[in-house]
């Protein structure tokens, strides 16, 4: 299946924190965890944030953004409470200037959205207040140019 495909380009502000911890099953297993039907309320919502995240990144509204990122109420519910990080690292990025934070994919790493270059040091300190010891911290910038190989050394640039 190939799809039909719309380019947004990303506001040239955003930054990207991601806070890799912990493991995860396989993906079979995180999507076994899913339910096969969801009620049409629950549809609703997540089409909802799916159209306020687009409309968010094509007119950089922040508290749009905000709420798209973190509406889930199908997916994230499910699958953050294998992470026992997810509640720490959210507060965290929050509490760091995170516009949202949510988990990229299946988890167990979870992801901010700054419109700003945030802290990495702050960030540090408020993972390692809440108890998170074993992490890795990536701050990158999104790109507009699409899908391509990026060396790992050239992520914390």
């Amino acid at each position: 299946m190939t799809g039909d495909f719309v380019k947004v380009d990303l506001p040239s502000n955003y930054w990207v924190s991601v806070v890799i911890a912990g493991s995860k099953p396989s993906t079979r297993e995180m999507r076994k965890l899913l339910p096969n039907a969801v009620g049409m309320n629950d549809l609703k919502n997540n089409s909802a944030y799916a159209s306020m995240l687009v409309y968010s990144l094509i007119t950089g509204n922040r508290e749009v953004l905000s709420r798209a990122l973190m509406g889930d109420s199908i997916v994230e519910p499910v699958r953050s409470r294998l992470y026992p990080h997810y509640n720490v690292v959210k507060e965290a990025l929050l509490k760091a200037g995170a516009i949202g934070v949510t988990l990229a994919g299946a988890g167990p790493s979870l992801f901010g959205i700054f419109d700003f270059e945030p802290d990495r040091e702050s960030i540090s300190g408020l993972l390692e207040a809440r108890g998170l010891r074993d992490y890795v911290l990536i701050i990158t910038r999104p790109s507009n140019v699409g899908v391509h190989e990026v060396p790992y050394e050239d992520l914390n640039t």
